[in-house]
């Protein structure tokens, strides 16, 4: 894919994700909000059903929220790649279900499922933090190495001694990839194998695509250092490009946090002051044999 069409790419799933925060704030939100607050007035009057209640709070909402998340991740033009430690996103639900039965025991599964869930999200990002931390590093120091190759070559090494000297200079944790990468090639194993072996040995995307690239040329027969430089060119205006883009998905990333902990204070706040609260009445109306009017208070 052309550096072009990549950026148009990403400009589209941008301006996708602004139309997605839209709706998450009012579809997630401001609606189900103004339904429970209706839903609320209703059943002080003697007309409502906690039923809905509990639906729209811990039914609709959630599902919604979930809803919204696979169709971010369908429209993701990095949907196909291959992200290390998605399987801790397994915590989010085991949890939950966790959670639930602890709120049997307790007689409160409305607070457990809530708090339970919030901490695996809690735990199952921590734990993706520590795996794709790595990878971005390795991103960030890929350009770095690519351009010392190119100067040992310009300053009269061969490619393999370039390589080789260029991995020593590196920091962690590419280090540890490029050094066995530049092993592999000084003692004699094909070109072709090595960059094989350096695609597969990370999952960062620059890596791999770099690492795709110079094993094609090596088997076409094509000049190393002549393609090396032109992907030196472009990994520098992709990492341009992707650093307002990761500006923009972090402002609407903030957005969206911010309007999820808004939704959790909400929910936290109605769990233990009204709900409760409106079940006694209820228990006390149906007891009583009529219905819940202003009287009772």
């Amino acid at each position: 894919m052309e550096e072009t069409e990549r950026k148009l790419l990403y400009s589209e799933y941008v301006k996708k994700l602004e139309l997605l925060a839209e709706v998450y704030l009012t579809v997630t939100l401001a609606i189900p909000i103004t339904l429970v607050s209706i839903q609320l007035a209703k059943t002080i009057a003697g007309q409502g059903n906690l039923v809905s209640i509990y639906g729209i709070i811990y039914g609709f909402m959630p599902i919604v929220s979930l809803l919204l998340i696979v169709l971010i991740y369908a429209l993701s033009p990095e949907k196909n790649l291959n992200r290390p430690g998605v399987k801790y996103l397994a915590l989010i639900p085991i949890f939950a279900v966790a959670g639930f039965g602890v709120g049997l025991y307790l007689r409160n599964p409305e607070f457990y499922i809530l708090a339970f869930s919030i901490a695996g999200s809690a735990l199952s990002a921590i734990l993706m933090r520590g795996k794709i931390e790595e990878d971005d590093k390795i991103s960030s120091q890929i350009l770095q190495y690519m351009n010392r190759v190119l100067s040992l070559v310009e300053a009269g090494k061969d490619t393999t001694e370039a390589f080789r000297l260029a991995s020593l200079e590196m920091a962690h944790p590419l280090k540890k990839y490029v050094f066995v990468f530049a092993e592999m090639i000084h003692k004699g194993v094909p070109r072709n194998r090595a960059f094989e072996w350096l695609k597969n040995a990370t999952a960062s995307p620059d890596v791999s695509l770099i690492s795709k690239i110079l094993s094609k040329t090596i088997e076409a027969g094509g000049r190393i250092v002549e393609v090396l430089l032109t992907l030196s060119r472009e990994i520098t205006r992709l990492e341009s490009y992707r650093k307002e883009r990761d500006a923009s998905a972090k402002t609407y990333g903030v957005l969206m946090v911010i309007a999820a902990f808004l939704f959790l204070g909400i929910a936290a706040t109605m769990s233990f002051m009204f709900i409760g609260q409106f079940e006694k009445l209820e228990a006390k109306t149906h007891s009583g044999g009529g219905h819940l009017t202003g009287q009772n208070f």
